[in-house]
């Protein structure tokens, strides 16, 4: 069993206005599934804005009062829960089994990610769209999720396909597949976080870890673009902390 709670969102013209005034704007709906804690938008573009508040030490995701309070932010995307196809095409040399898999990424997701952290998952979740195999999962797992929408993910996370993210000074595009971007919408000034593409070197003994991470540090100098696809960071979720870094890392 499972709840939906609807939330609107509105931000006042005026400062003295009351939410309930004719005068404010609605921003977005979205709705909150427990206890999954899935955050699902209507829009298929959102814009939303992280900042730090100093005197509490925690991060703020300013658009929900009730859930607003995070202890990390971390980014994920091709989990791929039970997808054979995906396990024998990259993942049976780090695993023995779909249900190793399967059971490793749980573990390891929840060891990093705890029940107050907030969790972007961009894209690729299940096998076959599979509604009820997605939920199975997003039990299994700590945290507030927001899923940005991939190519094998249920109707019912359909939306967003693109999220606007501000923090601080740094700005980002979330986004499963870099080609769901359009020109028009590309800005210079920001980095793109994705995922979608999974790369067969990964399943080569010849390469080490280093290398990977080389060449990811190079797509992210040049093209600002960093996957966050689990394969690539040891199928564990990034904190924001260590994107951040590694933003620094390429710019060296």
């Amino acid at each position: 069993m499972h709840t939906i709670r609807r939330i609107n969102i509105r931000n006042n013209t005026e400062s003295n206005t009351s939410k309930n005034s004719r005068n404010s704007r609605k921003l977005f709906e979205f709705s909150i599934i427990e206890p999954m804690k899935v955050i699902v938008f209507d829009d298929t573009r959102i814009k939303l804005d992280l900042s730090y508040d100093q005197n509490s030490n925690q991060h703020i995701l300013s658009f929900q009062e009730a859930y607003k309070y995070f202890s990390k932010i971390f980014f994920i995307s091709d989990l791929h829960f039970s997808d054979s196809t995906v396990f024998d095409t990259y993942r049976n040399s780090h695993f023995s089994s779909v249900y190793e898999m399967d059971t490793k990424i749980v573990q390891s997701w929840n060891e990093k990610v705890d029940a107050n952290s907030l969790i972007f998952i961009l894209g690729d979740l299940v096998v076959d769209k599979d509604s009820f195999r997605a939920a199975h999962f997003l039990y299994q797992l700590n945290g507030y999720k927001i899923i940005v929408s991939g190519n094998h993910d249920p109707k019912e996370f359909s939306k967003p396909k693109v999220i606007d993210l501000t923090f601080d000074r740094m700005s980002f595009i979330l986004v499963h597949a870099l080609s769901d971007v359009s020109k028009n919408y590309k800005n210079p000034n920001k980095y793109y976080l994705h995922g979608h593409t999974h790369n067969g070197f990964l399943t080569d003994k010849k390469y080490s870890i280093d290398y990977y991470t080389n060449e990811l540090l190079k797509r992210l100098k040049e093209k600002r673009a960093l996957n966050v696809n689990l394969e690539f960071h040891e199928y564990k979720p990034l904190e924001l902390s260590e994107v951040l870094k590694l933003i620094e890392l390429s710019k060296k």
